[in-house]
């Protein structure tokens, strides 16, 4: 954990860590030139006083673990670079056709048995030669 100094700008605070004032760069964030003294004056509002947790260029309020990039960018300063969502183009589903209950489903039934029991690289079962003059001859 570290105490919060002070914010040198919209995006940069300064933390004292083991007795020396260290500069962290908020993860994330950027801000325009012309936003710098209100997202500066956010971040003194939220952090004076308080201490932090800090990974790499992100930054937490503690014991609240208010995460602060995260509030930075839900603010609109978002570095460009950094979003996360992907643009994968329009999706065009058309008019759906729905068939009303109404209507009958329809199957289409077929002849062959099912090769549940023949596996693949095993050798396929023998099958019984047909009976000479068909279903007459096969009932006893």
């Amino acid at each position: 954990m570290v105490r919060f100094v002070r914010a040198v700008d919209g995006q940069t605070i300064v933390i004292e860590h083991d007795g020396m004032q260290v500069a962290v760069t908020l993860d994330g964030v950027s801000v325009a030139p012309e936003e710098q003294s209100a997202a500066r004056a956010f971040l003194e509002h939220e952090l004076t006083g308080s201490w932090l947790l800090v990974e790499g260029g992100n930054v937490y309020r503690s014991p609240d673990t208010f995460f602060v990039n995260a509030a930075m960018q839900k603010r609109g300063y978002v570095r460009a670079a950094n979003v996360r969502e992907t643009y994968l183009g329009e999706a065009d589903f058309g008019p759906t056709e729905s068939r009303s209950r109404s209507e009958p489903k329809t199957y289409t039934r077929t002849n062959r048995r099912s090769s549940a029991t023949h596996r693949r690289g095993s050798p396929a079962p023998a099958r019984r030669p047909a009976a000479p003059g068909g279903a007459a001859a096969r009932s006893h």
